[in-house]
């Protein structure tokens, strides 16, 4: 039984869930932290596998970015689902 005036929610279907983790993932916040966390990191270590100064920096943002794909649930698997359903 649930309280009155409350409506109840509904399911997200495939599609919603990746539109919802695309958001997410673009969220400018998100890429705020990307970019900072990357910046800071690079500037700490210039030594790392990523490598010193601007490319590094990129190196850095482009594996963050996609670690944080894959925990959002953007995986190949979702949108072949969205696309077939």
């Amino acid at each position: 039984m649930r309280p009155r005036g409350r409506r109840s929610l509904s399911r997200l279907t495939p599609g919603e869930k990746a539109l919802l983790a695309g958001h997410n993932l673009l969220d400018p916040f998100n890429l705020l932290t990307i970019a900072g966390e990357a910046g800071i990191s690079v500037a700490a270590n210039p030594h790392s596998a990523y490598g010193p100064g601007i490319p590094g920096w990129g190196r850095y943002v482009g594996v963050s970015f996609t670690q944080d794909q894959a925990s959002e649930g953007m995986h190949l698997d979702t949108v072949v689902v969205t696309l077939i359903w």
